[in-house]
């Protein structure tokens, strides 16, 4: 259960293979106070936190984590137990540093592949 002015929005789309969780601080004084009277299902997340209380996200830090599905996992994502997955944790942070968003999300490690791209910004002398 979510600390009071925290507020949870789940999220679970078996097309996808993903279920996911974000948590937004929605207490008094932050301005997102009827953030969970948003169209969530149908609206990004991030559009209302920029376009209706003016909270833009400039950066975030992800992690991602290889593992097994254990019983909760498994119900979630329609998979056997032991089934490879990928738990991802992200915060994403306002163009003050604040953290705007806290974000787990879990995904069948059948229907998800991870791209990057890698530049180097200068060579070393």
């Amino acid at each position: 259960m979510p600390e009071p002015g925290i507020s949870t929005v789940d999220d679970t789309t078996g097309c996808t293979g993903a279920t996911a969780t974000a948590t937004v601080d929605t207490g008094a004084g932050t301005g997102c106070e009827r953030l969970l009277e948003e169209d969530l299902e149908n609206n990004s997340l991030y559009q209302a936190l920029e376009t209706k209380y003016s909270l833009q996200h400039m950066a975030a830090e992800q992690e991602l984590e290889a593992g097994l599905a254990g019983n909760e996992e498994a119900h979630l994502l329609k998979i056997p137990v032991g089934s490879a997955v990928l738990f991802t944790r992200r915060t994403t942070y306002t163009e003050r540093n604040q953290p705007i968003e806290y974000a787990r999300s879990l995904y069948r490690g059948n229907k998800y592949t991870i791209y990057m791209q890698m530049k180097r910004e200068q060579v070393m002398p």
